[in-house]
């Protein structure tokens, strides 16, 4: 009957019914080799039939086995391999396809499997040993450049142009040598780095208007404290504020202490400056009467300036003036002498530039001067304002020709 079966089951069956004989009792010596010879037959005829596929097979496992040792093979040689994504990639396609065979000859079996898992073990033992230590090396770096981008966000918002240029470049130099950390935290901590360096690269580049916004918040303080004395217009009944003048000459002085700006720049300032301290004055005119505050005194003193620096330009082009200064009164000495040839040319040319450097100084203490002066309103101011400003162009003019002509 097995004859007729699968050949494996067959085989198998066969198997087991031969250890079945060996166990049983012996039969009567008359009919033992008759029932010997019967089962012998049987059992020929059933492994004539499982031969040609146990040939099959083994040729199968055989080719099993050539197919597992390729792998085993390919495993090894990337045991010491460091390039540790792709290798792990490569194994794990090698252990795919290892469970896509089917069994190797018989006594091969667990030779071959412990061959290639120690190969592939002994890689991600190695990948794991360098992690970790990867891991530490990572934290480092991080620490390392976490102190960089410290330093570089405290100078982002600095001023020391110069000097803090210098040492973002350095960081920025000092940050390359340094190795990589988590692929998780690097490009964060990159895009904060960045950033902190773009920062004060984009300022660097704008630096003078950065330098000037930095002046005007000065001068733009003590404006406001100014404004912010002044009540509303329909609060007719503001009692004035305490110690007002003294307030009002504080914040002044600040204003004029602030750091010197373009004159593009100031104008609106001090535009706001005068209007709040007319406002003032003309809220609360008993507290600022005869004071460097009063416009009336204002005026006075932009009238007395005009005419000192009309005084020192040329003798066509300014109108007489009384009461000049020591300066004053050397410049028309030294003119009227040199006109009347009564000294040498070396001392003539020592007497003009000792002249025009003291007039010089005369103009420029006199700007200054004017720069401190108190309110005044807008429509007496201009007058005064465009005669003393083209007193001092037409003297720097003639100032510009002395030294052409030198």
């Amino acid at each position: 009957a097995l004859a007729d079966t699968d050949a494996e089951k067959s085989a198998t069956e066969m198997r087991a019914l031969q250890e079945k004989w060996k166990s049983v009792a012996a039969a009567p010596r008359s009919q033992a080799e008759t029932l010997w010879t019967r089962f012998k037959t049987a059992q020929d005829q059933v492994y004539d039939k499982c031969k040609d596929f146990f040939a099959q097979q083994a040729a199968e496992r055989q080719e099993n086995l050539n197919k597992k040792e390729a792998l085993i093979a390919r495993a090894e040689a990337l045991t010491d391999s460091t390039d540790w994504v792709r290798t792990a990639d490569a194994i794990k396609e090698l252990q795919a396809e290892w469970k896509t065979i089917g069994p190797v000859t018989r006594g091969h079996e667990k030779s071959v499997w412990e061959r290639f898992r120690a190969a592939c073990d002994r890689f991600f033992t190695r990948r794991q040993e360098d992690l970790k230590e990867r891991k530490h090396e990572w934290s480092d770096n991080l620490t390392k450049k976490e102190a960089l981008i410290a330093e570089a966000e405290q100078l982002a918002q600095s001023t020391e142009w110069d000097k803090s240029a210098a040492r973002i470049k350095q960081l920025q130099v000092e940050w390359k040598k340094i190795g990589p950390v988590r692929r998780n935290k690097s490009e964060v901590i990159w895009q904060r780095f960045r950033t902190a360096c773009d920062t004060f690269f984009e300022r660097f580049k704008t630096r003078d208007q950065v330098a000037v916004q930095g002046k005007i918040a000065d001068r733009e303080t003590a404006v406001a404290e100014l404004e912010s004395l002044i009540p509303a217009a329909d609060a007719t009944d503001a009692p004035m504020p305490d110690d007002l003048y003294a307030r009002v000459q504080a914040a002044r002085a600040r204003y004029l202490q602030g750091p010197e700006l373009p004159r593009h720049t100031l104008a609106p300032l001090a535009d706001r400056l005068n209007t709040a301290m007319l406002g003032l004055v003309a809220r609360w005119p008993d507290a600022f009467r005869n004071s460097d505050v009063d416009p009336e005194t204002t005026r006075r003193k932009m009238e007395k300036l005009v005419a000192k620096i009309e005084v020192l330009l040329p003798p066509d082009s300014k109108e007489p003036a009384a009461n000049l200064s020591p300066a004053e009164m050397l410049a028309r000495q030294w003119r009227e002498a040199l006109a009347a040839n009564t000294m040498g040319a070396a001392a003539a040319r020592q007497a003009e530039e000792a002249r025009h450097r003291a007039t010089e100084q005369e103009v420029r203490s006199a700007q200054s001067a004017w720069q401190r002066l108190g309110p005044l309103d807008p429509e007496v101011r201009k007058p005064l304002q465009d005669r003393f400003d083209r007193a001092c162009r037409r003297f720097f003019e003639q100032k510009r020709r002395h030294m052409a002509r030198a």
